[in-house]
């Protein structure tokens, strides 16, 4: 444990502030895909939320004609 404290060192407390304020820079391609990456991910979360608000209501529907779910759907046969 103690060869783990040791590699651990700051040269002076002003270079650790400078660490944690300092902006980070990145180039406009990597802010660009970062964007897309962020619209991506909203719109699949958005594009599951309505799904499971869809299947919801569909099983709600079907709860209320018929009191019993099954395998099966006889309608289909007939």
């Amino acid at each position: 444990m103690e060869s783990l404290i040791g590699v651990i060192r700051f040269e002076s407390p002003q270079q650790l502030e400078n660490n944690l304020t300092s902006p980070i820079k990145e180039s406009k391609e990597a802010e660009r895909n970062r964007y897309i990456q962020i619209y991506v991910l909203f719109g699949l979360a958005g594009l599951g939320c309505f799904s499971n608000i869809v299947v919801g209501v569909l099983l709600y529907q079907k709860c209320r004609r018929k009191r019993r779910f099954t395998n099966l759907d006889y309608s289909l046969c007939t």
